[in-house]
């Protein structure tokens, strides 16, 4: 069982090089925004969540790098509520040597993202308001 299979293929999708052009015309077509993040771009927990916080503004919110998972869920919760988005696709490139070397912050990622979904989700269902749909894609 590889970690795609433990998080579950709905949130976190592993695209081959070459289907990458046919996936980004396939979420720009169902008007998904998009954030793009080079995994070199970092290698452990810190530096992931200041990719994220980087890409996604959320100095708006906050204006000091959150130091945990909570921090950033909270951020990326204040950020899909206050913009109503409905639709995001992180996607990381060049994802080979993450899932080779450093697994479980992509497991840790996932897990943080499922999560937010679901809490966004369920806020929405109660206001009636469009839910969220949040995915990862590994590009290889």
């Amino acid at each position: 069982m590889n970690i795609i299979e433990l998080i579950g293929g709905y949130v976190v999708h592993l695209v081959n090089e070459q289907h990458v052009s046919e996936t980004l015309k396939a979420i720009g077509d169902l008007e998904f925004s998009t954030v793009q993040i080079e995994s070199g771009a970092f290698s452990d927990k810190n530096s992931l969540i200041k990719a994220i916080y980087d890409k996604f503004d959320l100095s708006v919110f906050l204006p000091m790098i959150p130091s945990g998972w909570d921090g950033l869920s909270d951020l990326l919760w204040q950020k899909a509520m206050d913009s109503g988005a409905t639709k995001w696709a992180i996607i990381i490139t060049n994802a080979t040597p993450l899932l080779r070397n450093v697994p479980e912050l992509l497991f840790t990622f996932a897990e943080i993202i499922v999560d937010l979904q679901r809490n966004i989700t369920a806020a929405r269902i109660e206001d009636h308001n469009d839910t969220i749909i949040i995915c990862i894609l590994l590009i290889q």
